[in-house]
């Protein structure tokens, strides 16, 4: 693993925070009990907190001793770069638009695969 890019790993974990949210307005949560909508605002709160620290104190203790979330994050993070890639390029192509560059969100795609635990 190269070394670790801090700024990188509070953008993956923001984003997993991000879909934990995003399921408290679902209309099935809706629907459920308090219980369930509680659930995922702790895990929201957990992953929106250890940012925090990450942030503030940036130390391989914070790392190790949160390395499976953060390996989660990770995951969803990039699966989600790639198809929003994928996306964005269908819906160029169905537009002709055929001369773009993804330079950007490629280099973020490409930082974010050595982050990626092996299985």
């Amino acid at each position: 693993m190269p070394k670790y890019d801090f700024d990188l790993a509070c953008r993956a974990l923001e984003h997993y925070a991000q879909k934990f949210e995003e399921f408290e307005n679902d209309d099935m949560i809706k629907l459920g009990n308090s219980f369930l909508k509680q659930d995922l605002v702790d895990n929201s709160k957990k992953t929106r907190e250890l940012v925090a620290k990450i942030k503030d104190v940036q130390t391989i203790n914070t790392i190790h001793d949160n390395q499976k979330l953060i390996d989660v994050a990770f995951t969803v993070y990039l699966e989600d770069l790639e198809k929003s890639k994928e996306s964005l390029m269908s819906s160029l192509q169905e537009r002709k638009i055929t001369e773009y560059s993804l330079n950007n969100i490629n280099s973020e795609i490409s930082t974010a695969k050595d982050y990626i635990p092996e299985k």
